[in-house]
């Protein structure tokens, strides 16, 4: 069949009159799928935005609680006790330590730094060794022997020695542990803190901690944690004259925590006008992490 010339044109009229129209409308389409993604792109950035702003205020409001906490908790007349009681005592078992189990202290701790500690530690660190020998260098008698008492020679597995009420010796300061062991550490639990550490102000000593790792019974003015986070927390709280200053690190890696990053906030304790200790909190990290992603 022949298409006579007059159809063809016909056919090339409309063509002509509906061509420019399908143009405008795929121009319309585009320029309404264009509006529309912009649309959806402002929408998600003001949602981001107001995410972000509502993240913010959430941590800041949850750094200001533990802030707020720390300060009522080294105010507290219990706590103040706690911490002549534990200085006196930790004082007590220095000048009863019996040099005959010195050597028993010291081959049970060895065992535990070379073997389960350094052994969780390279597991965490891509194989990576703590140079246990070189913690153990750094520990004075005392330390050695309460480590061994409270870390060591404790049946609870790792990461569970705060389950310990206290030590088999009948001594003042496994005495005193007892007396207020379950209530620092029901407090650690509730509000999520990794440790709580009283300092006595003097000597550095950690004279009793929560959770019981390698910083426990040691000096954070002479140890070898001196120079780390909780060190750091401990210095800046001595030079405080507010017992209601704080002091706040930021997040490191931290050898006893198996080189986790840490973050630890610090408030004298004073008795009256003297200064006689500083409580530490190491931060809750899952809680924080619980904050930032709601």
């Amino acid at each position: 069949m022949t298409i006579s010339i007059k159809a063809k044109l016909i056919i090339l009229g409309t063509l002509l009159t509906f061509i420019p129209t399908l143009i405008v409308n795929y121009l319309i389409s585009s320029a309404s799928i264009d509006n529309a993604s912009q649309s959806l792109q402002e929408s998600a950035e003001q949602k981001l935005t107001a995410v972000r702003e509502t993240t913010a205020e959430h941590i800041e409001d949850y750094f200001k609680f533990i802030n707020d906490q720390i300060i009522t908790f080294s105010n507290d007349k219990s706590v103040k006790n706690a911490m002549v009681d534990f200085s006196k005592a930790y004082k007590d078992f220095e000048n009863e330590l019996n040099e005959e189990n010195s050597s028993v202290h010291q081959s049970s701790l060895e065992n535990y730094y070379n073997n389960e500690y350094d052994e969780k530690f390279r597991k965490l660190n891509n194989g990576k060794s703590a140079n246990p020998k070189d913690l153990l260098n750094n520990l004075s008698p005392s330390s050695i022997a309460l480590q061994y008492h409270y870390i060591s020679n404790n049946s609870a597995e790792l990461g569970a020695k705060d389950q310990l009420l206290r030590a088999p010796a009948e001594n003042s300061y496994n005495q005193t542990h007892e007396i207020y062991h379950p209530t620092f550490h029901h407090y650690q639990q509730q509000f999520g803190y990794y440790d709580i550490f009283l300092v006595d102000a003097k000597t550095g000593h950690i004279i009793y901690s929560v959770f019981k790792e390698l910083d426990y019974a040691t000096s954070i003015k002479t140890g070898p944690y001196a120079n780390s986070g909780i060190g750091i927390a401990y210095k800046k709280a001595l030079a405080a004259d507010d017992p209601h200053q704080t002091f706040l690190t930021d997040f490191s890696p931290y050898v006893p925590s198996y080189n986790g990053s840490a973050s630890f906030i610090s408030s004298p304790i004073f008795e009256k006008d003297k200064l006689i200790g500083v409580a530490i909190f190491q931060m809750p990290v899952d809680r924080i992490n619980a904050v930032m992603t709601h």
